[in-house]
């Protein structure tokens, strides 16, 4: 399997969902803080974004430089271009 990072894909992708998800939770306790007017609340969800947002920023930066290029042999690019897979359902194999 060829990755771009030194990272899982799979690994990645929920990262980036995990990431997004907290913070749209510290997103709606900032709205609320706001809204009902609890500015120590407020101060503490700005800085959990700032500080959860940079994180990610400088995990994301770390793995981008520790990452190499590779080139992909031309008959690599050919075959996986071309490799179809049929997918067989249980009611079609019941029926041969």
């Amino acid at each position: 399997m060829y990755t771009n990072v030194n990272l899982a894909a799979p690994l990645g992708a929920l990262a980036f969902l995990g990431t997004g998800l907290l913070l749209l939770v510290i997103g709606l306790a900032l709205i609320y803080s706001v809204v009902g007017k609890k500015f120590r609340l407020t101060k503490f969800a700005l800085l959990t974004i700032a500080l959860v947002a940079g994180l990610y920023l400088a995990i994301l930066l770390t793995f981008s430089l520790a990452s190499s290029e590779s080139v992909i042999a031309q008959a690599m690019r050919n075959t996986s271009a071309k490799s179809t897979v049929t997918w067989r359902t249980p009611l079609l194999m019941c029926a041969k």
